[in-house]
């Protein structure tokens, strides 16, 4: 909708478009007198193209590369899975010089003339051999992320309370691990040479069959291709005769990546993380088992389903639970089922295997 605003802030185009219109040729019979009906047609005719022409300049700033900024600019890069870097505190040690024996808490903050810092462990000023005043080394994180977090030696300098027996702090090194958020700017240059890289120049069953081909020990991956940006790839690995693969296999499978595959492609291998999980359901049990063998029975039954099915999704769906537990024979009904103390599906990161831990099971007559 055009509003008064829009017609007074473009008004120079507005006019410029309506004399173009009326200097064509094919407009010489139609009126340009202010108030006329083709001349009021034509002015609005041009406000509202005015309008939407300036609308989509602007959106196209707001969803160009090369010229969005903020917000817009995330949005255009989370597509190639590059995500903006979050400004970080920066950390470091400090020396508390007080009376010996006295507590550094957890808590205590201290500062230089730029930032504070809050000391991130317990400790004891430590006895020397001089006297009474000793000290000892503590760690420190800034309380706002970020450079204006870095110092030179000495610039940590005071108390931020009254902490009875500390009498001086300082640090004896430099703290510059304290990073702002990564700038427009910044992230546009690091987009650019990601999606510049050469990307992985074969597929993800390609790398399978390569992989599979070449060690003997492995039963099943996942292969996820642009995990970490164009140019990257997870390979994520379980064994046949041990589910979790040794370190020394991922690093020979890396290895072998790295040499066969001729791109600058960046491989990361893993294997699976065990994530248990608890079940509690009420159930009337068959005459062939009683409530410990009926347990054992849902265990082994419902971890096969998990081994099965791993790596297809990274979701476990609470009804797929439950028909699983009605196929079991050692039940004749089973009620009121919970997984973790819910009735949610099960959500996993990309290594994840679920195994049941527990089971309650309250039997019903």
């Amino acid at each position: 909708m055009v509003t008064r605003e829009d017609i007074d802030v473009y008004e120079e185009d507005i006019n410029e478009l309506v004399n173009n219109i009326f200097n064509g040729s094919f407009m010489s019979k139609y009126s340009d007198v202010v108030g006329s009906f083709s001349a009021d047609i034509v002015r609005a005719f041009s406000t509202e193209l005015i309008v939407q022409q300036k609308l989509y300049e602007e959106m196209s700033k707001s969803y160009g590369i090369s010229t969005a900024e903020g917000i817009y600019l995330d949005s255009i890069c989370s597509e190639d899975y590059i995500f903006r870097k979050k400004a970080t505190a920066a950390t470091g040690t400090v020396r508390v010089h007080g009376i010996s024996g006295t507590s550094i808490e957890n808590g205590m903050v201290v500062g230089s003339n730029n930032c504070t810092y809050t000391i991130i462990e317990t400790k004891i000023v430590a006895y020397k051999s001089t006297g009474t005043i000793g000290y000892s080394d503590v760690n420190v994180v800034a309380n706002i992320a970020g450079e204006v977090g870095n110092c030179g030696i000495g610039e940590i300098n005071k108390f931020l309370g009254n902490y009875a027996g500390l009498e001086k702090v300082e640090n004896l090194n430099n703290i510059s691990n304290g990073s702002n958020q990564e700038t427009d700017e910044e992230l546009r240059e690091r987009r650019r040479k990601i999606l510049s890289s050469p990307s992985v120049n074969y597929n993800a069953n390609m790398i399978r069959e390569m992989i599979l081909a070449n060690f003997e020990n492995i039963k099943k991956l996942r292969i996820i291709p642009r995990w970490n940006g164009k140019g990257t790839a997870k390979i994520i690995g379980i064994g046949k005769s041990d589910i979790k693969l040794k370190d020394e296999e991922l690093n020979a499978i890396k290895a072998y990546l790295d040499n066969e595959i001729i791109t600058d492609a960046k491989f990361t291998v893993k294997t699976i993380k065990e994530k248990s999980i608890s079940l509690t359901f009420e159930a009337i049990l068959n005459k062939e088992y009683n409530e410990q063998s009926a347990i054992e029975l849902t265990k082994s039954t419902l971890n096969q389903v998990f081994l099965d099915k791993l790596f297809e999704e990274n979701r476990i769906y609470y009804a797929e639970v439950i028909d699983k537990l009605l196929e079991i024979k050692a039940f004749k009904k089973i009620s009121n089922i919970d997984i973790n103390n819910t009735k949610e599906d099960i959500i996993l990161e990309d290594e994840d295997l679920i195994s049941v831990l527990n089971i309650t099971l309250k039997t019903l007559d």
